[in-house]
Formats: C-alpha cells, structure tokens, sequence
C-alpha cells in the first residue's frame, strides 16, 4: 500500500493520522508497534532494536524513498531486520553464556565477522527465494531458521577457533 499510496495514507488508514506531518523516518520509528508489537519480553525488545536500526540504516541510503517505498525497498527493510534481530539474539547468547567465543580477541573478533557474514547471505538468499514481500510467519521461520544455523557456526569456532569442524 505505502509504495502505491505512499506512507502518510497508509499512516492515516492506520488512524495514526498524527503521525502523517511528521519527517519519514519519525513516522516509521513509530510504527515499530505495528510492526514488532508493544513490546515487554526480551524477545519483542530485541525486534523493536532490530527494527529501529534498520529504519536508520534506510533512511541513510541514498536513493531509497522510503516516502513511496518499492516491494525492493520493503524487503530491503524486513533483510535489515532479520539480521538485525538475528545479531541481537547472538549477542545475547554470548552474554548469558549460551554459547562461548574463542579466547583469543583475535579469534573472537575472526568468528564474529564470520558469522556476520554467513547470516547476511542466507538472509540475502532467503529473501531472494520469496520473490515477493516476506509474509510475517516467513519473517519468523527466517528468523528461526538462520539463528540456529548461526549459532552452529558460532559453536565451532568456540570448539575450534580456526574455524573448523569441531
């Protein structure tokens, strides 16, 4: 609707009509409850940020209207979120001690990068296999699927911080 319509109609459908007056990237932030939910567990907290960096992220490119967005433009927006929200939770692994890193900061650093590389190409690559707008039950699958393809990767390099198999 927002790329045939553009944003401030959707906004007014939505009755957030307050909101149509505001700068794009204001009125996108403020749809992080329609997107991501009210919030309150660590889970809906981790999305909320997820969603919110990619917003920031978008509104810096050049040439992407987020004013009259295009599905590429959309989908951009759910690929930023995914990673987003799929570093957050690895993040949080690391940080409760799900899972460890390598000693080294060296190896540390290798494997975080690493990792952050494969889940930005099978984010990519999930993307591209829908072809269309990623329904929000394909966002969670998404999500569900590479996190724990991730945390794989990134119990190897705790087994092993060349980055072998374990």
């Amino acid at each position: 609707d927002a790329s045939r319509d553009g944003i401030r109609e959707v906004i007014r459908r939505l009755d957030l009509g307050a909101l149509a007056q505001r700068s794009i990237r204001e009125i996108y932030a403020s749809l992080v409850d329609v997107v991501c939910g009210e919030g309150g567990d660590l889970d809906e907290s981790m999305n909320r940020d997820a969603y919110m960096t990619a917003v920031d992220e978008l509104s810096e490119v050049d040439g992407i209207d987020l004013e009259r967005p295009t599905a590429e433009t959309i989908n951009l927006l759910i690929e930023r979120f995914i990673v987003g929200t799929i570093d957050n939770r690895l993040k949080n692994a690391v940080a409760n001690g799900i899972v460890l890193l390598p000693d080294s900061i060296e190896d540390a650093t290798s494997a975080e990068a690493d990792v952050r590389d494969f889940v930005d190409g099978a984010v990519r690559s999930a993307m591209a296999g829908v072809g269309r707008l990623m329904s929000g039950a394909g966002v969670r699958s998404a999500i569900e699927r590479i996190y724990t393809m991730a945390m794989g990767v990134l119990e190897g390099y705790a087994a092993d911080p060349d980055g072998g198999d374990a």
